[in-house]
Protein backbone atom coordinates (compact mmCIF):
# COMPACT_ATOMS: atom_id res chain seq x y z
CA UNK A 1 0.00 0.00 0.00
CA UNK A 2 1.50 3.42 -0.88
CA UNK A 3 2.33 5.76 1.84
CA UNK A 4 -0.34 8.21 0.92
CA UNK A 5 -2.83 5.28 0.76
CA UNK A 6 -1.77 4.98 4.47
CA UNK A 7 -2.32 8.65 5.02
CA UNK A 8 -6.08 8.96 3.05
CA UNK A 9 -6.64 6.38 4.87
CA UNK A 10 -5.47 6.77 8.57
CA UNK A 11 -7.55 10.60 7.75
CA UNK A 12 -10.47 8.53 6.67
CA UNK A 13 -10.71 6.73 10.06
CA UNK A 14 -10.33 9.03 12.00
CA UNK A 15 -13.01 11.78 10.55
CA UNK A 16 -14.92 8.58 11.30
CA UNK A 17 -14.03 8.39 15.05
CA UNK A 18 -15.45 11.44 15.06
CA UNK A 19 -18.51 11.28 12.96
CA UNK A 20 -20.05 8.73 14.58
CA UNK A 21 -18.96 9.91 18.10
CA UNK A 22 -21.39 12.44 18.03
CA UNK A 23 -24.54 12.86 19.74
CA UNK A 24 -27.78 12.89 17.35
CA UNK A 25 -29.27 16.09 16.57
CA UNK A 26 -29.27 18.94 14.58
CA UNK A 27 -28.18 22.97 15.13
CA UNK A 28 -31.42 25.52 15.07
CA UNK A 29 -30.83 29.17 15.66
CA UNK A 30 -33.06 31.86 15.67
CA UNK A 31 -34.17 35.45 15.99
CA UNK A 32 -37.44 36.02 17.80
CA UNK A 33 -39.07 39.38 17.37
CA UNK A 34 -41.92 41.01 19.66
CA UNK A 35 -45.13 39.96 18.63
CA UNK A 36 -46.53 43.70 19.85
CA UNK A 37 -45.94 46.74 17.60
CA UNK A 38 -43.86 49.48 18.97
CA UNK A 39 -43.79 52.92 17.64
CA UNK A 40 -40.42 54.06 16.60
CA UNK A 41 -40.45 57.93 16.44
CA UNK A 42 -39.17 59.24 12.87
CA UNK A 43 -40.41 55.70 11.06
CA UNK A 44 -43.70 55.10 8.78
CA UNK A 45 -43.60 51.30 8.78
CA UNK A 46 -46.50 49.61 9.56
CA UNK A 47 -44.68 46.64 11.14
CA UNK A 48 -41.98 47.97 13.68
CA UNK A 49 -41.07 45.02 15.55
CA UNK A 50 -38.06 44.66 17.93
CA UNK A 51 -36.15 41.32 18.80
CA UNK A 52 -37.72 39.65 22.19
CA UNK A 53 -34.79 39.75 24.37
CA UNK A 54 -34.80 38.06 27.23
CA UNK A 55 -38.14 36.44 27.17
CA UNK A 56 -38.54 32.86 28.64
CA UNK A 57 -39.87 30.95 25.16
CA UNK A 58 -40.72 27.52 24.60
CA UNK A 59 -40.41 26.05 20.91
CA UNK A 60 -42.09 22.79 19.52
CA UNK A 61 -40.24 20.95 16.55
CA UNK A 62 -42.39 18.10 14.77
CA UNK A 63 -40.38 16.13 12.42
CA UNK A 64 -42.75 14.64 9.35
CA UNK A 65 -42.40 12.61 6.68
CA UNK A 66 -44.60 13.06 3.35
CA UNK A 67 -47.39 10.87 5.44
CA UNK A 68 -47.03 11.07 9.39
CA UNK A 69 -45.40 12.65 12.57
CA UNK A 70 -42.17 11.42 12.91
CA UNK A 71 -41.14 12.81 16.28
CA UNK A 72 -42.54 15.83 18.44
CA UNK A 73 -39.89 17.72 21.22
CA UNK A 74 -40.25 21.16 23.16
CA UNK A 75 -36.91 23.23 24.10
CA UNK A 76 -37.73 25.82 26.94
CA UNK A 77 -35.37 28.43 26.63
CA UNK A 78 -34.87 32.00 27.23
CA UNK A 79 -34.00 34.47 24.79
CA UNK A 80 -30.53 36.36 24.32
CA UNK A 81 -30.58 40.53 25.04
CA UNK A 82 -31.03 40.71 21.11
CA UNK A 83 -33.62 37.76 20.95
CA UNK A 84 -31.66 35.00 19.70
CA UNK A 85 -31.85 31.58 20.78
CA UNK A 86 -29.58 28.37 19.66
CA UNK A 87 -30.35 24.83 20.37
CA UNK A 88 -29.90 21.44 19.37
CA UNK A 89 -33.04 19.49 17.82
CA UNK A 90 -32.90 16.37 19.40
CA UNK A 91 -31.98 17.32 22.74
CA UNK A 92 -35.46 18.44 23.86
CA UNK A 93 -37.64 17.23 26.09
CA UNK A 94 -39.46 14.24 23.87
CA UNK A 95 -43.64 14.44 23.38
CA UNK A 96 -43.73 12.41 20.73
CA UNK A 97 -41.20 9.24 20.37
CA UNK A 98 -37.61 9.68 20.71
CA UNK A 99 -34.80 11.08 17.95
CA UNK A 100 -33.81 7.97 17.40
CA UNK A 101 -37.11 6.47 15.79
CA UNK A 102 -36.80 9.31 12.93
CA UNK A 103 -36.45 7.14 10.12
CA UNK A 104 -33.63 8.55 8.33
CA UNK A 105 -34.42 7.07 4.92
CA UNK A 106 -33.21 9.48 2.22
CA UNK A 107 -37.25 10.57 1.99
CA UNK A 108 -38.49 13.77 2.34
CA UNK A 109 -38.95 15.29 5.69
CA UNK A 110 -40.25 18.81 7.32
CA UNK A 111 -39.57 20.15 10.52
CA UNK A 112 -42.33 22.41 11.67
CA UNK A 113 -41.34 25.24 14.60
CA UNK A 114 -44.11 26.59 17.06
CA UNK A 115 -43.16 29.21 19.79
CA UNK A 116 -44.91 29.79 22.88
CA UNK A 117 -43.84 33.00 25.03
CA UNK A 118 -44.39 31.99 28.74
CA UNK A 119 -45.54 34.98 29.70
CA UNK A 120 -48.35 36.12 26.69
CA UNK A 121 -50.75 32.65 27.72
CA UNK A 122 -51.15 32.50 24.00
CA UNK A 123 -50.17 29.46 23.89
CA UNK A 124 -48.04 28.10 20.71
CA UNK A 125 -48.03 30.16 17.53
CA UNK A 126 -46.72 28.66 14.34
CA UNK A 127 -43.52 30.30 12.95
CA UNK A 128 -42.33 28.32 9.97
CA UNK A 129 -41.63 24.82 7.86
CA UNK A 130 -38.45 24.08 6.47
CA UNK A 131 -37.14 20.68 4.08
CA UNK A 132 -34.23 19.00 6.45
CA UNK A 133 -31.77 17.72 4.06
CA UNK A 134 -29.62 15.10 5.29
CA UNK A 135 -27.40 11.88 4.72
CA UNK A 136 -28.75 8.58 5.75
CA UNK A 137 -26.94 7.26 8.30
CA UNK A 138 -25.16 3.48 7.32
CA UNK A 139 -28.34 1.08 7.08
CA UNK A 140 -31.61 1.14 7.42
CA UNK A 141 -31.42 4.26 10.03
CA UNK A 142 -30.52 2.74 13.05
CA UNK A 143 -26.80 3.57 12.82
CA UNK A 144 -26.02 -0.24 12.43
CA UNK A 145 -25.37 -0.26 8.80
CA UNK A 146 -21.85 -1.60 7.30
CA UNK A 147 -18.61 0.11 6.67
CA UNK A 148 -15.81 -2.02 4.48
CA UNK A 149 -12.65 -1.16 3.24
CA UNK A 150 -12.06 -2.97 0.05
CA UNK A 151 -10.13 -2.61 -2.72
CA UNK A 152 -12.24 -2.55 -5.74
CA UNK A 153 -16.26 -2.96 -6.10
CA UNK A 154 -15.73 -6.38 -6.96
CA UNK A 155 -14.25 -7.28 -3.63
CA UNK A 156 -18.27 -6.72 -2.93
CA UNK A 157 -21.03 -9.30 -2.36
CA UNK A 158 -24.86 -8.47 -2.37
CA UNK A 159 -27.10 -7.20 -0.23
CA UNK A 160 -26.75 -3.85 -0.04
CA UNK A 161 -28.34 -1.04 2.42
CA UNK A 162 -29.29 1.71 1.97
CA UNK A 163 -26.68 4.09 3.58
CA UNK A 164 -23.77 1.74 3.73
CA UNK A 165 -20.03 3.11 3.00
CA UNK A 166 -17.39 2.01 1.63
CA UNK A 167 -13.94 3.38 1.13
CA UNK A 168 -12.42 2.03 -2.35
CA UNK A 169 -8.85 1.99 -2.31
CA UNK A 170 -8.72 1.90 -6.03
CA UNK A 171 -11.03 4.34 -7.67
CA UNK A 172 -11.60 5.03 -11.52
CA UNK A 173 -8.86 5.13 -14.07
CA UNK A 174 -6.04 6.55 -12.16
CA UNK A 175 -6.81 3.95 -9.38
CA UNK A 176 -7.30 6.66 -6.64
CA UNK A 177 -9.48 6.19 -2.99
CA UNK A 178 -12.44 7.44 -2.70
CA UNK A 179 -15.39 7.08 -0.11
CA UNK A 180 -18.56 5.66 -1.14
CA UNK A 181 -22.31 5.54 -0.47
CA UNK A 182 -25.11 3.14 -1.40
CA UNK A 183 -28.30 4.74 -2.89
CA UNK A 184 -30.38 1.79 -2.46
CA UNK A 185 -29.63 1.93 -6.54
CA UNK A 186 -25.81 1.65 -7.39
CA UNK A 187 -22.22 2.95 -4.96
CA UNK A 188 -22.31 6.59 -5.47
CA UNK A 189 -18.42 9.06 -4.69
Amino acid sequence: MKFSHKIQLFLFLLTNTFLFGQTPGFNYQALILNNEEIQIPGTNVLENKVPLGLEEITLRFTITNETAVEYIEEHTISTDENGMVSLIVGEGTPISNTFYDINWDGKLKHLNVELNILNDNDGFVFLDSQKILYIPQPGSGNGNGNIKIVNSLGDLSPPYQLGDIIWLTEYGINNNPSLMIWDNTSWLP
